[in-house]
This record gives structure tokens, C-alpha cells and sequence, in this order.
């Protein structure tokens, strides 16, 4: 891994950044939902956007591996973003949460986790590895099929809302293949 970021495994003294954070990346993600699809956050969530983020909170740093991990991304010294995996009841494995800050994006660092959380992966003995993205996310698109993701139909245990499902991208990397 890179000298210039670090994965921390979150922990609970880690709540208040964490939380900066997921402010950030759902503020981000439910801007792009109400601007390009025209859904209000609080009628896709039932709640307010931070009153979502506040009941997801408590199950970050709760569950361990080897179910599911969740990290923080340290950039020089600040953290920067977040990037988690699970495991789902089929025995598939689920990237979440990839977000990096505006200004470290552009360095190699979502690759290199992607990486690494692809490794851990296989360490537990993924076959499958899934993920969902929304329509405006062109850039980790691109680099989840340089990683070698493929389309896919929706998941099992996918935690995408029915009403973006039509417009959301699913996809998965076959770990079997070499």
C-alpha cells in the first residue's frame, strides 16, 4: 500500500469522524438522486438523510471480521474516506461505501482499496464479489471494470431502495477466475 494513505479499521472512538464522513458521501450521493432522478432523499429513506446516517451509525463499527469490515482512509494526516465490505447470508461479499473527499481523489488511492478489499475477500474465500453504483458515478464505473467487475442483475442482500434499483448499476467480479 501506498506511503501517502493509510486503511484504519474503524473502531467506536473513530463515531465523530465516521459520521463527518457519511454526511459527506450521502449528502454527495442524495444530491445526485434528487438532482438527476428527481426522488427526494426523505421519501426514498423514510426519514431524513440524517436520521439514516444516525440508525446506520450504530451498525458501523459493531460488526467485525470476518463478516464485515469497515475502514476509515487516512490521507497524510487527516482522514479522507471510507470504504467497508460484508458478507452476505448467500456467502457473497459486498463492497460499501468507497468515498473519497474531492481532494484526494485522482491519486490511485480507491484502486489500491479496492485492491486490498478484493484480497480480504478471497482470503475468506469469496467466490463472488458484489457491488451497486448510482448512474452519476462514471469514474468508479470505469475503474470497477478495469478491476474487473462485469454488470449484473440485482443482488440478494443488496440494500439499494426498489424505486433506484431501475436505475442503479449492479455488478460483480467472478473470484474464480484467474
Amino acid at each position: 500500500m501506498s506511503e501517502s494513505f493509510q486503511l484504519i479499521a474503524a473502531a467506536a472512538e473513530h463515531q465523530s469522524v465516521i459520521l463527518q464522513l457519511q454526511r459527506e458521501y450521502f449528502a454527495w450521493i442524495m444530491q445526485h438522486i434528487e438532482q438527476d432522478l428527481g426522488i427526494h432523499p426523505q421519501e426514498l429513506l423514510g426519514m431524513t438523510v440524517d436520521a439514516y446516517i444516525q440508525q446506520m451509525q450504530a451498525e458501523l463499527c459493531v460488526h467485525t471480521p470476518p463478516e464485515h469490515w469497515f475502514y476509515l482512509i487516512r490521507h497524510e494526516d487527516q482522514f479522507a474516506g471510507t470504504a467497508g465490505m460484508r458478507r452476505l447470508a448467500n456467502g457473497d461479499f459486498e463492497i460499501k461505501r468507497v468515498y473519497l473527499q474531492t481532494a484526494v481523489r485522482g491519486k490511485s488511492i480507491a484502486a489500491t482499496v479496492l485492491r486490498e478489499l478484493i484480497q480480504q475477500a478471497r482470503a475468506q474465500g469469496a467466490q463472488r464479489i458484489c457491488l451497486d453504483t448510482g448512474p452519476f458515478m462514471q469514474a468508479a464505473q470505469q475503474l470497477y471494470r478495469h478491476l474487473g467487475f462485469t454488470p449484473c442483475a440485482a443482488y440478494p442482500g443488496s440494500e439499494v431502495p426498489p424505486v433506484l434499483a431501475p436505475h442503479w448499476m449492479f455488478m460483480a467480479l467472478d473470484c474464480r477466475a484467474v
